[in-house]
């Protein structure tokens, strides 16, 4: 921010921002009932805890093979962004495959904004926006429902 900004519009500029993470919030989708939870083991969080995403991440881990998923330590999914995942997989239990079998596990349920492997001392490729039915156009999820809506199509 600029350095000439006086306190009032400072304040003015934080009220803004406060309000736009509450409308952020509110328009995310319905909210699970609780927090973080643990799903098989792999602890799974929501920027803004919507219900939806939790289903999709467990419908995410549930497509993998189970000797795997086991490898997960974390899913968190940013609802600003919606459908951008970042999974951690435990150090001591990285394979030169995992990626792939979670990039196949998020693939599986139509796609994803962004997909972030992250495994402490590992360079892993970020895996960018995949939506297989698109082919050249833009699509967005629709944060309430577990599907793909193609721009243009009318909700209503």
């Amino acid at each position: 921010m600029p350095d000439d900004l006086t306190p009032e519009q400072l304040r003015n500029v934080v009220e803004a921002l406060a309000y736009q993470n509450r409308l952020d919030y509110e328009e995310a989708g319905p909210k699970a009932p609780h927090g973080d939870i643990v799903y098989k083991g792999v602890i799974l969080s929501s920027r803004y805890d919507v219900a939806s995403e939790f289903s999709r991440m467990k419908k995410a881990i549930d497509a993998m093979p189970e000797l795997m998923a086991r490898r997960l330590e974390s899913i968190w999914c940013d609802s600003k962004a919606c459908a951008f995942y970042v999974v951690h997989i435990v150090p001591k239990l990285y394979l030169d495959d995992l990626p792939y079998v979670v990039e196949d596990g998020f693939k599986s349920l139509g796609g994803y904004n962004g997909l972030s492997i992250e495994c402490e001392g590992r360079r892993i490729p970020y895996r960018d926006c995949y939506w297989p039915e698109a082919e050249q156009d833009v699509h967005l999820v629709h944060r309430d429902e577990d599907f793909i809506l193609p721009l243009g199509d009318s909700m209503l």
